[in-house]
């Protein structure tokens, strides 16, 4: 063989050799990019049930103020169509009711968290 084959040869070991660590490093990246991929559909996941459990928060929130500030709407008299209070046309368990009502209302817009 001659210098010149026995430098293709050698070159060609030396290509060989390349291209089989590149086809290792590159199953290895493809292994950290799935590795990540799965992770990141983690991190999704808990910004979609922080988003949630905000907005779920945040209605709740909202039917306890309605309840704590205890002023039902005004609404229209049976008798003469005026506008009065609630607890006049409905009395203080129709007050009950109706904020029975709004708490209701919260839970049930409320997304529920799983095992509820």
């Amino acid at each position: 063989m001659s210098d010149h084959e026995e430098a293709l040869f050698a070159r060609y070991a030396i290509l060989a050799q390349e291209k089989e660590r590149l086809q290792a490093e590159n199953a290895a990246l493809r292994q950290r990019a799935e590795a990540a991929e799965a992770e990141a559909e983690i991190y999704r996941e808990m910004h979609r049930n922080a988003v949630v459990d905000q907005t779920r928060i945040e209605q709740l929130e909202a039917g306890l103020r309605e309840i704590k500030e205890w002023k039902p709407p005004m609404v229209k008299s049976r008798i003469d169509g005026r506008k009065v209070s609630f607890g006049v046309e409905y009395g203080s368990n129709g007050e009950r009711d109706y904020f029975r009502h709004v708490a209701e209302k919260a839970l049930l817009a409320a997304p529920q968290p799983e095992g509820e």
